[in-house]
């Protein structure tokens, strides 16, 4: 469609599930029917609730990672992930 001139918008979606803590260690499993191009680090950071900085801090020290260790700041909504919120990262 894109290549047709046709715009194309991200779809609307619904972020459900159990509120989580990110001071807690946890594994979130993000379920996506369809592949968008919407960033999974746009969902994490309102499933979350944190602000662009204290997010990028805790991907910057490890505290936020893909379980099979794909790049989350290039990663889209393409597919499942597991996400792994480690807040006592090994040294």
């Amino acid at each position: 469609m894109k290549r047709n001139g046709a715009e194309t918008e991200n779809p609307e979606y619904e972020i459900s599930g159990i509120d989580v803590n990110p001071e807690q260690n946890t594994k979130l499993e993000i379920l996506c029917n369809y592949p968008t191009k919407i960033k999974l680090t746009k969902i994490l950071r309102e499933k979350l609730g944190l602000s662009s900085k204290v997010f990028g801090e805790m991907l910057d020290n490890g505290y936020i990672r893909l379980n099979d260790g794909t790049d989350i700041r290039k990663a889209k909504l393409r597919h499942d992930y597991v996400v792994i919120i480690n807040t006592k990262v090994r040294d």
